[in-house]
């Protein structure tokens, strides 16, 4: 306890904020104190979960949330260890922090509890009152289970934080939220440098796609031959190109977004022909087993990883700065979801190299 005592009150791997980042933690706080609601638009590594981290600490310190107790929500169980991790650094040792998933449950509820929405919107009724609610990827809010639950909670203060505010479904999150405090999008992160530097390149295939949907029996469209068809001279190409890039310009980890599953499994068995450390994260891969692959890929273990939606938001690996589409996405938000993967900066880190091989038919 003597020891404890003498520990500074943060840790030393306290992050400091940007100019444009205290401007905005003190608009987000402000607004949840003023009208109980806010909601801040930032690309991805412009430091959404740093500013939330921050408002948090701050708001607990002055104890200006009801009951001390801060809800933290996020829609899969590795964006919730990410955003528990994440905001150690910037919390007073004095904070507690749980997290609430599948079968582990706090014992405790002061201080700030990281969910997933799943478990909360399944033991509401055993619930305790949260006098702040934080959402990670806000979009999720527009669902309507995901409102329902929000609503159910009702807390006095209730922010969200998003790089990618449109729904295919046209629903305005501003009914919840209020407006956006602040937007700042991918190219104002370029300009002033707080965003790493983009090398795009398409690469087209000789494939006449309009034949091939002349001639498909069932009359597929061109977006369901791109996720149905395995073309083995194509994908070869392909994998020939990205091996070559990856080392010609001396790439340290690299993303690959396929169209399936079977397809991320095809590719990487053409990468490691070429003798890339190439691995499939997907859905069907077991948590424990994610995590090991995870691991690896941060330690610089791994070259390639193929995933199909997996790595769409939130996931933090700053030194990507390679990524292959191979997949059309005709969504706006999907296809800023998968580039800001490489956009983090790192040290060491000059440009993120990008392989468009679909360019969105």
């Amino acid at each position: 306890l003597q020891m404890m005592e003498r520990t500074p009150e943060y840790s030393r791997s306290r992050r400091v904020l940007r100019p444009y980042q205290e401007d905005i933690s003190s608009r987000f706080r402000e607004a949840l104190l003023d009208t109980g609601r806010a909601q801040i638009v930032l690309a991805t590594g412009l430091g959404k979960t740093l500013i939330m981290a921050e408002v948090t600490a701050d708001l607990l310190r002055d104890h200006l949330v009801a009951e001390d107790r801060v809800l933290v929500v996020a829609h899969t169980r590795e964006l919730v260890d990410q955003l528990h991790k994440s905001f150690w650094y910037q919390l007073p040792k004095w904070t507690p922090t749980h997290r609430l998933t599948g079968a582990e449950e706090p014992t405790f509820w002061d201080g700030i509890t990281f969910a997933t929405f799943q478990s909360v919107a399944s033991r509401l009724d055993d619930l305790p009152s949260f006098g702040l609610v934080l959402v990670d990827e806000a979009h999720h809010i527009g669902a309507d289970t995901f409102r329902q639950t929000i609503e159910a909670l009702n807390p006095k203060m209730l922010g969200g934080v998003t790089a990618t505010p449109w729904r295919g479904d046209g629903y305005d999150l501003d009914g919840i939220l209020g407006p956006p405090l602040v937007r700042m999008g991918i190219a104002e992160g370029l300009q002033q440098g707080f965003l790493t530097e983009v090398d795009y390149r398409l690469l087209a295939d000789n494939i006449d796609w309009n034949y091939v949907q002349e001639v498909s029996r069932y009359k597929y469209s061109l977006g369901q031959l791109n996720r149905r068809l395995i073309i083995p001279t194509r994908d070869d190409e392909a994998a020939r190109r990205t091996w070559e890039l990856f080392k010609e310009e001396k790439r340290r980890g690299g993303l690959v977004f396929s169209p399936t599953i079977m397809h991320a499994q095809t590719f990487c068995g053409d990468l490691r022909r070429y003798g890339l450390r190439a691995e499939v994260l997907s859905s069907e891969t077991p948590p424990r087993e994610r995590e090991r692959q995870m691991s690896q890929f941060r330690a610089g273990q791994l070259d390639i990883v193929a995933t199909v939606d997996l790595f769409n938001e939130g996931v933090d690996v700053p030194d990507v700065d390679f990524i292959v589409f191979l997949r059309a996405t005709h969504s706006r938000r999907i296809f800023v979801q998968q580039l800001g993967r490489g956009l983090r900066t790192s040290p060491g880190k000059t440009k993120t190299v990008v392989l468009d091989f679909v360019t969105d038919l």
